[in-house]
């Protein structure tokens, strides 16, 4: 039984390794072949299933699932380690992109986003609403 589950945990390491070097490995071509690109635009083409027509304002590009900008996003992080790969005569590199601080469900609760991989876990249970009365007047929260 244990030899079974440390199998299972070999495996599921191997796995996991496998999609970060063939991640790694698209990386590095497509910022090759388009060394001005910006990070939006490798996972709308590494992960169209990932970037989704704006539903409000049409013409402004698509909109990447969150779980790409979490601070645990294997994605994120390759991409900030190489945002000057293949630039040498550029003194500035790539964009960095930093990590979104909250993440809510469809039912306004804070989740902890774990990578596209690991799946949402949800962290809080607190209840995150459009709006908030403080001191008796009604204040939009952009939280």
């Amino acid at each position: 039984e244990d030899r079974d589950l440390e199998e299972m945990i070999r495996m599921k390491r191997e796995a996991e390794q496998s999609c970060l070097d063939a991640t790694t490995e698209h990386l590095l071509g497509f910022i090759k072949d388009n060394p001005s690109a910006k990070y939006n635009q490798w996972i709308e083409v590494f992960h169209p299933e990932n970037a989704h027509d704006g539903t409000l304002l049409e013409g402004l590009g698509k909109t990447i699932d969150h779980r790409f900008f979490v601070e645990e996003s294997d994605h994120r992080r390759l991409w900030n380690e190489n945002l000057s790969t293949y630039l040498e005569s550029s003194p500035k590199g790539r964009d960095f992109v930093p990590a979104r601080a909250k993440q809510t469900n469809d039912d306004g609760e804070i989740v902890k986003a774990e990578d596209i991989l690991s799946g949402s876990v949800v962290e809080d249970r607190e209840i995150f609403t459009s709006h908030h009365v403080h001191g008796g007047s009604d204040l939009i929260a952009f939280d």
